[in-house]
C-alpha cells in the first residue's frame, strides 16, 4: 500500500487508543458498549488494528528512552548517608497542646519540609496538616540544624 491508497481512518480510532493505552474513552461519541464490543471491533478492523500496533510500539520506544534518560540522570547524583539532624521528641514542647498521647507534642505526621542554607547552618521547615481530624493540628516547626 502506498501514500495515495491509504485506509481511510476509522471514526472509533479515538475510542480504541484511549481504551487500550488510557484506560478510558474520551468523550467524543466513540464509545463502546463493552469490552467484548471493543474486541470484536478490534478483530474487524484492520485500520484499528494498525493504528494500535503503532501506538504500542510508540509507546515502548517512549518508555525505554525514559528509562535510559533516568538511568543517566540517576548516575549524576550523588548518594549521601541518612544522618539524624533534629530529634523532634527531645525538642522543648513550647507548651504546644496534643490532643493524643505522645512522647512529644510536636511529633506528628509531617508531610512537606524546606531546607534553606547549608552546608553548616540551616533552616528546616515541616509541616503537617489535621487531615480533617479532631485529634490533629496542623503545625508548622521552623528548627535551625547543622547539616553535614
Amino acid at each position: 500500500m502506498n501514500g495515495n491508497d491509504r485506509e481511510p481512518e476509522c471514526p472509533r480510532a479515538g475510542a480504541v487508543l484511549a481504551i487500550h493505552l488510557d484506560g478510558d474513552v474520551d468523550e467524543s461519541g466513540f464509545g463502546f458498549v463493552c469490552g467484548e464490543t471493543l474486541a470484536t471491533h478490534l478483530r474487524e478492523c484492520s485500520s484499528c488494528q494498525r493504528l494500535l500496533q503503532r501506538a504500542r510500539r510508540l509507546d515502548a520506544a517512549l518508555a525505554s528512552s525514559a528509562g535510559r534518560m533516568l538511568a543517566d540522570h540517576l548516575a549524576t547524583i550523588d548518594v549521601v548517608a541518612k544522618k539524624l539532624v533534629a530529634n523532634l521528641v527531645a525538642c522543648p514542647t513550647l507548651g504546644a497542646p496534643s490532643r493524643e498521647t505522645q512522647a512529644n507534642p510536636l511529633l506528628d505526621n509531617y508531610e512537606g519540609m524546606t531546607i534553606a542554607g547549608g552546608p553548616g547552618l540551616a533552616g528546616v521547615s515541616l509541616i503537617s496538616d489535621d487531615n480533617f481530624s479532631a485529634t490533629q493540628f496542623t503545625r508548622v516547626l521552623n528548627l535551625l540544624v547543622k547539616l553535614p
